[in-house]
């Protein structure tokens, strides 16, 4: 056999051999592979054979873009801060008011109280005043209103109604005072033509008093008046008002 014959009995050969292994190969997938499920949407990737991979398309790095707010969200975010702004505001200056209204009525409140106390002290001071003028009023009277028939009467009820120096004065002249007006018969009637408080001072004042006694007499029928001032100074002692001293003012 020559060399060509050799050489086409080789190709034949290895032709053959060829054919038959691609004989008795399966049309499908290699075993234990998987076999490709064709996508619905694909209609022809079944006709592609499972072992061939699919080129994987190259991604593009890009940068993330960031969407755009939107001017109505803005607007809407804006609105709603500016309610609660507002809502603040109108709870903040409610608060305020209650406030300046809370104070404006304690105020008052106050006001009104330190009225009253000062009113009350006013006439507790003024009661006061004028219990000081009408004992020295009386005391006056008493002292300028003497009978010759109740001439004891009248001086112990002059006494009882002294205090201080003018009772020590007084009370050592009683009995003489009462001889002279019972012997020369001496009637005395007196008044108050005015009186008004001149000072103040603790638990005594002194009293002003302008008054006028009518005598009458064994010497002389006709009465005859006669004016005097005095300055009476009444002493609160132990609750009751009394004359502590007495001396004429020109």
């Amino acid at each position: 056999m020559s060399e060509d014959h050799k050489d086409e009995a080789k190709s034949e050969s290895t032709a053959t051999g060829r054919v038959r292994r691609r004989a008795s190969r399966s049309a499908g997938p290699p075993v234990g592979a998987e076999p490709a499920k064709p996508a619905a949407s694909q209609p022809f990737a079944a006709s592609k054979s499972a072992t061939t991979p699919e080129p994987v398309a190259a991604v593009d790095p890009k940068p993330v873009e960031i969407p755009p707010i939107e001017a109505g969200s803005v607007e809407a975010q804006s609105g709603s801060e500016s309610v609660a702004t507002a809502s603040r505001r109108r709870t903040w200056a409610r608060r305020v008011l209650t406030g300046v209204a809370a104070l404006a009525v304690l105020g008052l409140v106050v006001a009104v109280v330190l009225l009253g106390i000062a009113r009350h002290s006013a006439q507790q001071r003024d009661s006061k005043r004028a219990e000081y003028v009408a004992a020295a009023r009386q005391s006056v009277i008493n002292m300028t209103t003497i009978h010759q028939k109740t001439a004891k009467q009248d001086v112990d009820r002059i006494v009882a109604g002294a205090s201080g120096e003018f009772k020590a004065e007084f009370g050592d002249r009683m009995d003489p005072f009462i001889s002279i007006v019972t012997d020369a018969k001496v009637d005395t009637d007196g008044s108050i033509i005015e009186a008004g408080l001149e000072s103040e001072s603790g638990d005594s004042a002194n009293v002003l008093v302008a008054a006028r006694s009518t005598v009458t007499n064994a010497g002389d029928a006709k009465p005859s008046p006669r004016d005097f001032r005095l300055r009476v100074t009444i002493t609160d002692t132990d609750g009751k008002l009394t004359t502590s001293k007495v001396e004429f003012v020109p």
